[in-house]
């Protein structure tokens, strides 16, 4: 009754300060409030699992957290974080496998779909053969997660700093069998199903604070919020709270202590079901690929508040993590070994596009010894080139110049957000400054022509992208290979070639001669025989003259005077050839 006057107190007011409400809408939203608090105030009524320390839908998956005294609310990393805090799954990913025992598996998925929200899902089987009050108790999950950046959901340009750092999410949780097996009273199963809610803000580089509420539905609200029991009445899923911070005050620049290799970092959950409790974790990551993790966790235990201490160690590798632990069953304090392994799919990012733009191309060629780098990021990424850093503006933006040697150069652009890297790669080729336009193919080996026009053909020499022959731009194929007329006037003809190449030239001439076409001269000279007499010899060639090729006047000159004949003889022959030839 009173919380009852309290309430109509509270709406009545409301009335009186706005006098332009009807009955009706009072009415209305008085109902609104009522609804509103029975949804934001979770049931306190406790279900028969509780009375033996099991709080059903309590998801506790993953050897790394439990390694470290089942510190995991604040704790954004693999895709175990479907499990402990929706509000951390924006800034997790991956695949993950976790077990005890072929009776006790979990698994869940964490896909960052790159724009600021990261969707996940997660499977559990759990079995506990020894509870008190009961022989056994086993139960199956299934859960659907999805968790975003604030500044992502609305935009607060006001605070955008600080939203982008707050990470949103909600978990659905089906109960797809719950069951209990109890002495001389028989067996119980059940289902149900039940919503979570969680935050998660990243308050410096090396500090997060998280909260999540499990079980938030009221009782049978929407047909979920109970635990429906085959051959009982249904009952409450007890609602539970956490809210923790891990600091990594060992590490990189960012953390108060620089430890270079090395990352140390001091977890603590504070939970709240019946009672307080209080969970604390250390994990020291060495050479970022061993991972050795100790812990202290409470749980209630017949009713009684005990701590228990947890141990772990992980190996990572550049794709794979592996985590294992040893610990105590929290419902009967039995010691338990677990083993995770975790999947990191390379192509899965938080942030599909780091880069906005680039002045690289993915191949381009210069003739400079540097080129100049520049382009933007999104907020929050870091840049390096060829493995050296660069700065950024507050806006993004980057410039840089890079050395180039003569050939190909590969250029490595790295984009870093939150320690996830992007890879860029680009190729630059700084081509030699050409000496000379082209390589001329034909002709060659002579600069004696004996026709009126005469073919130029060759291939621009690499890196001219224009050619002129005497001034006329010559047409190039797409290997630079061209084939050119031109015009020759008898005697002295000068050939000017120019390349044209990045805003430059550079030209060679080509001199060449034209002569007139030799005049046919006699037949090929035959053998000659010292022994013949003038006589014979001059029957000989005109026995011989219609048999034999014509050569050119000046050849036959040539091969006269390469006879090896004493030079009487060698007169009469070209005195004889002088005779014919004319």
């Amino acid at each position: 009754m009173v919380e009852g006057a309290r309430l109509e107190s509270v709406c009545t007011g409301n009335r009186t300060e706005s006098s332009n409400l009807s009955p009706s809408a009072s009415l209305i939203m008085k109902r609104t409030i009522l609804i509103l608090l029975l949804i934001l105030v979770p049931s306190a009524a406790l279900a028969d699992l509780q009375s033996i320390g099991i709080l059903p839908l309590k998801l506790n998956c993953g050897a790394r957290y439990q390694g470290m005294g089942n510190t995991n609310v604040s704790i954004p990393s693999d895709a175990n974080t479907v499990f402990s805090n929706p509000g951390a799954l924006v800034w997790s990913k991956g695949i993950s496998v976790s077990l005890k025992d072929p009776n006790n598996i979990c698994a869940g998925e964490a896909y960052p779909t790159g724009y600021g929200a990261t969707f996940g899902i997660g499977i559990l089987m759990d079995s506990i053969p020894d509870a008190p009050g009961a022989s056994s108790v086993s139960s199956s999950a299934l859960l659907l997660s999805a968790g975003a950046r604030l500044d992502s959901i609305l935009p607060l340009p006001d605070i955008a700093d600080t939203a982008k750092n707050i990470g949103l999410g909600a978990s659905f949780k089906a109960l797809l069998s719950e069951s209990m097996s109890r002495p001389e009273q028989g067996d119980l199963t059940g289902n149900g199903w039940e919503l979570d809610a969680g935050l998660l803000y990243r308050m410096l580089p090396w500090v997060d604070v998280g909260a999540a509420g499990y079980n938030l539905l009221p009782y049978q609200t929407l047909g979920g919020g109970a635990l429906a029991w085959n051959n009982i009445s249904a009952e409450s899923i007890p609602a539970y709270f956490k809210v923790g911070l891990s600091a990594k005050i060992v590490g990189d620049i960012r953390s108060p202590y620089y430890w270079e290799d090395n990352t140390v970092m001091l977890t603590t959950d504070f939970e709240y079901s019946k009672k307080a409790l209080m969970h604390l974790g250390v994990e020291w990551t060495r050479s970022d690929q061993y991972l050795f993790r100790a812990g202290l966790s409470q749980s209630i235990r017949n009713d009684e508040i005990v701590t228990d201490p947890s141990f772990g160690i992980g190996y990572r590798t550049q794709d794979w993590q592996y985590d294992f632990c040893f610990n105590k069953e929290p419902v009967n304090g039995d010691q338990t070994f677990y083993l995770s392994a975790v999947y990191f799919p390379k192509d899965w990012f938080f942030l599909a596009h780091p880069l906005i733009n680039i002045s690289l191309q993915d191949t381009q060629s210069t003739f400079d010894p540097s080129i100049e780098v520049s382009g933007k990021v999104r907020p929050e990424v870091r840049v390096s080139i060829n493995s050296s850093d660069v700065s950024t503006d507050a806006d993004g933006n980057f410039k840089t110049v890079l050395p180039l040697n003569i050939g190909s150069n590969a250029v490595t652009l790295t984009t870093d957000y939150l320690g996830e890297r992007q890879n860029q790669y680009f190729n630059v080729t700084r081509k030699s400054i050409p000496t000379s336009p082209a390589d001329i193919i034909f002709p060659v080996g002579t600069d004696i022509v004996f026709t009126d026009t005469m073919n130029i053909t060759g291939k621009v020499t690499d890196g001219i992208d224009k050619l002129f022959i005497n001034g006329q731009q010559i047409a190039l194929d797409s290997a630079g290979g061209f084939t050119y007329s031109i015009p020759l006037v008898m005697g002295k003809n000068i050939i000017d070639v120019v390349g044209e190449y990045d805003n430059s030239k550079v030209s060679k001439s080509y001199t060449f001669y034209r002569k007139l076409p030799p005049v046919e001269g006699p037949t090929k000279l035959p053998e000659l025989k010292t022994t013949k007499t003038p006589a014979k010899e001059k029957k000989t060639f005109a026995r011989r003259k219609s048999s034999l090729r014509p050569v050119s006047y000046r050849e036959a000159l040539l091969k006269i005077n390469q006879l090896k004949i004493k030079k009487s003889k060698k007169a009469q022959v070209l005195s004889k050839f002088h005779e014919y030839g004319s």
